[in-house]
């Protein structure tokens, strides 16, 4: 019977400090629930995550260039299928004077200055064994390049899913660990009842005030794994993070169905790296072909068209040496008849009593020399193959 005071004590004891240990433990949930709440922030599935990831990563996107680059290689060989158009404008001014021409030593006078243009328009074609390879080399880099596109969504899918799924394990764990932090506390404070009635000792108090602290930390940790994993999550989505942004994406954990041996024989037909590797292979392969081809003839055709044009700018140098030949044809003409043989007048052409040409052939002369820039002569066709 004497016990039984006792036990009132410590009975009322516990039942004052335990509405007072509530209320502290209520108020020390309050704030930390405040420190991880994010109510109202925006929300974040796991889908939306995997997207903007695959729009902001920069290791991706630089796949996804080098698939353009591919796809640009691939058309130029299809293009090298049909011939080469060329086109080719040309302007000259040349200058009076002795004008050397390379090569053979020789040179000849230009007694005036002059006007050179001239064009040409022509198609050449090469048929070698590259020819019809490359179009499926470039093909198989394509298909190549494709694989390496899904092997990096595959990549970037998996580590976004990797680091969503930690941040929720980390905020489950922090949650935990909350409330633990309520139970250690209660166990101090029953531990301060017990030393109060007499039924304890000071030590149970000091190993739970320790309990406390030990698990007030390991709160504390868990919270900071839970912001640094978030970072994490949102570097590799390639974006900064929203403040109180929440995680809305849950799955139900159960046991797996699949075998080791479906999972290898999925792996070997759809893994892209793997499909990457063969086509890299296959690529590899028609290379070889294609430089053993280079061993082999490679024909080339070409044809084309063009024009030139010739004018002094000194029409007068053109009509000088016009006179000057009949001038000349009529002396040999003379000699001609003084030796008692026909005479060939009639081929030399006439001149003025002062020995200049008729206004009518003086001015044919001139309009046939006013043919710069676009008063093209046109050269022969011509049709050139080479093997």
């Amino acid at each position: 019977m004497r016990c039984l005071p006792a036990v009132t004590v410590a009975i009322g004891v516990v039942a004052v400090l335990l509405p007072i240990s509530n209320a502290r433990a209520q108020a020390a949930d309050t704030i930390r629930a405040q420190a991880v709440d994010t109510t109202g922030g925006p929300e974040l599935s796991l889908d939306k995550a995997m997207s903007i990831a695959q729009k902001n990563s920069p290791d991706h996107l630089q796949i996804v260039e080098a698939r353009k680059t591919a796809v640009a290689r691939r058309r130029a060989a299809y293009g090298a299928l049909l011939p080469r158009a060329d086109a080719q404008v040309q302007g000259l001014y040349l200058a009076q004077g002795n004008t050397q021409v390379a090569g053979n030593g020789f040179s000849f006078a230009n007694g005036s200055n002059s006007e050179q243009s001239s064009y040409f328009i022509g198609l050449t074609y090469n048929i070698g064994t590259s020819t019809f390879l490359n179009p499926k080399i470039e093909q198989a880099n394509v298909r190549a390049a494709d694989a390496d596109v899904t092997n990096s969504v595959s990549n970037v899918r998996s580590q976004i899913a990797q680091d969503y799924f930690t941040v929720l394990g980390d905020q489950a764990k922090a949650q935990l660990e909350d409330s633990l932090i309520a139970n250690a506390q209660t166990a101090l404070q029953l531990a301060k009842a017990k030393l109060a009635v007499g039924s304890g000792i000071s030590l149970d108090v000091s190993k739970a005030e320790v309990n406390l602290g030990t698990q007030e930390v390991a709160a504390i940790k868990a919270k900071n794994q839970v912001a640094i994993d978030r970072l994490t999550l949102f570097q590799h989505m390639g974006m900064d993070q929203p403040q109180n942004s929440r995680l809305t994406t849950t799955y139900e954990v159960k046991a797996p169905t699949f075998t080791v041996d479906s999972v290898l024989a999925l792996a070997r037909a759809d893994n892209p790296a793997l499909e990457a590797a063969r086509t890299r292979d296959e690529s590899a392969k028609l290379g070889i072909k294609a430089a053993r081809g280079s061993y082999l003839p490679t024909l080339q055709v070409s044809t084309g068209v063009g024009g030139f044009t010739n004018s002094f700018t000194n029409p007068n140098f053109l009509i000088g040496q016009a006179a000057a030949g009949v001038s000349s044809c009529l002396g040999q003409d003379s000699i001609r008849v003084g030796a008692g043989l026909s005479s060939l007048a009639g081929q030399c052409g006439a001149l003025n009593p002062d020995g200049t040409l008729p206004a009518a052939q003086a001015a044919a002369i001139r309009k046939a020399n006013n043919s710069f820039p676009f008063g093209f002569t046109k050269q022969p066709f011509q049709l050139t193959a080479t093997l």
